[in-house]
């Protein structure tokens, strides 16, 4: 062979050599995101793979939630737009109705997208179709962040970060103020002052009901089966800070607020200070007659905000506050229900790392998710989020149900219970105690041994799930006080 035949062939192969070269990401660096928010707003660092040529590297986003589907699409149409050109990394956006059997069916034909959106990571995480956040560079500042509201066996599992929750729904109560300054349950200014404690709470009810004017102090949801835990079992957290009576300390199961508040509804009945007819009611009708006047309270969720400024438009002075306790001086968090967290597929965390580490440091920065609270599509999880936004005019309760983060609480999962057939804490009193118009002590007398056959179906579970951990259920260490 020829030295120039050998040189021209050297030539060739150090050429490919450096296309090959300037086809691949190049390592990421940390940088600032840039941002059309107020500095306060801006998320503080972000991993932007670098610039590559070629076809843009395409993360694939499925969700599920069509409260926020219209402002997801527009932002992630700008982010493409803008970030996404410049680091070559196009999103493609897609709401899927009923996503897990949608998912399943992907991840069995091997065309599930790279990041989506669940509640529950448990079961994918076994079945390895999820990328932990430690394993993706990039997402350490998120892990720190939003880890803290993490749940072990449903975003945290062995050990691992598999998802972070970044916003949520939060619970307190409605009331009419236009009921309550008629009533003269005002402060010294003539604002209505609603009420800190569940003896206030009956009180109020008694004060607000005038049959004669169709006023009643509450309106219950009596048709829908889970009206008791919204009701009763996660309203005792404000008194127990236990989890639908599951105390995470000890881990036993105790009843012994939820008792004290079955009697406290019972009272409300025998003293008919509710609307009638609650056993035909379902939550919708509640709603609708709560937002035309004539109901002075009702447990309400944020979500309730669009309803009732959009599907059931209150005619109403209507505003929100903190779910009463027994103890005002030493309040317990209010359950609160964690979202917005997504999760990466194994495949994509594995193929397209820094792609989508951008995409998640978008999804979870400061700047999205403050916009989304703005707009009245998400509440941060962090409430330091919150502060100092202004909302447009008409949003104040909205802004009081993010308020509610501030006395709300994450809490671990209950234990797993097996009552081999017997009734559980919420049957016994939707179909026995409330209908039977059971006094005090007939109450106690069948609530007597409910912890006793709670605890004991902690057993029959554990014996029925050996692969079942307790110590993802008891944490002596947890804090549920707000104040």
């Amino acid at each position: 062979m020829s030295k120039k035949i050998l040189a021209l062939i050297l030539s060739i192969v150090m050429i490919l050599a450096c296309l090959s070269g300037c086809s691949r990401t190049q390592p990421s660096d940390t940088t600032e995101q840039p941002s059309n928010s107020d500095p306060q707003q801006t998320t503080k660092t972000t991993t932007e793979p670098s610039t590559s040529s070629g076809d843009p590297t395409v993360i694939t986003i499925w969700d599920g939630n069509a409260h926020q589907k219209a402002f997801l699409t527009e932002r992630i149409a700008a982010w493409n737009e803008s970030i996404g050109k410049r680091l070559n990394v196009q999103i493609e956006y897609v709401f899927q109705d009923g996503m897990s059997d949608k998912l399943t069916v992907a991840y069995e034909t091997g065309t599930e997208p790279d990041i989506f959106y669940e509640l529950n990571y448990n079961a994918r995480v076994q079945r390895n179709e999820v990328c932990a956040m430690e394993d993706i560079p990039g997402t350490e500042a998120i892990i720190e962040k939003y880890g803290p509201y993490g749940i072990p066996t449903q975003t945290i599992i062995g050990g691992k970060t598999y998802s972070v929750y970044s916003t949520t729904t939060t619970y307190g109560m409605v009331y009419n103020r236009d009921m309550f300054r008629a009533a003269g349950l005002v402060d010294e200014n003539g604002e209505p002052t609603p009420p800190e404690t569940w003896d206030e709470y009956v009180e109020y009810c008694r004060t607000l009901t005038n049959p004669a004017k169709k006023e009643y102090g509450i309106i219950i949801d009596g048709k829908d089966s889970w009206w008791y835990g919204n009701y009763i079992g996660y309203e005792a957290s404000t008194t127990d800070g236990f989890n639908n009576s599951w105390n995470m300390h000890t881990g036993k199961y105790d009843y012994t607020t939820a008792i004290k508040l079955m009697k406290m509804y019972m009272q409300i009945k025998a003293e008919g200070l509710y609307y009638p007819g609650m056993e035909g009611l379902n939550d919708d009708t509640c709603r609708a007659l709560f937002g035309v006047g004539g109901i002075g309270m009702k447990p309400a969720a944020s979500y309730d905000f669009a309803v009732y400024t959009t599907q059931f438009p209150a005619s109403i002075d209507w505003g929100v506050f903190e779910t009463p306790t027994y103890d005002a001086q030493n309040r317990q968090g209010h359950r609160m229900s964690p979202s917005g967290a997504w999760a990466v597929s194994a495949k994509a965390g594995e193929a397209k790392t820094e792609a989508v580490a951008a995409v998640l440091n978008f999804l979870y920065s400061d700047e999205v998710i403050i916009d989304s609270y703005k707009q009245g599509v998400n509440i941060p999880i962090d409430a330091s989020l919150t502060e100092g936004v202004e909302l447009p005019e008409g949003m104040e309760n909205w802004k009081a149900f993010a308020e509610l983060v501030n006395s709300s609480v994450v809490y671990p999962i209950s234990h797993g219970v097996d009552l081999e057939g017997g009734p559980s804490a919420s049957v016994l009193f939707r179909e026995q105690i409330w209908p039977n118009n059971l006094t005090d002590e007939q109450i106690d007398e069948i609530t007597a041994d409910l912890d006793d056959r709670y605890n004991k179906g902690t057993q029959v579970y554990k014996e029925e799930h050996p692969e079942f951990d307790p110590a993802n259920v008891i944490f002596p260490d947890f804090d549920a006080s707000v104040r």
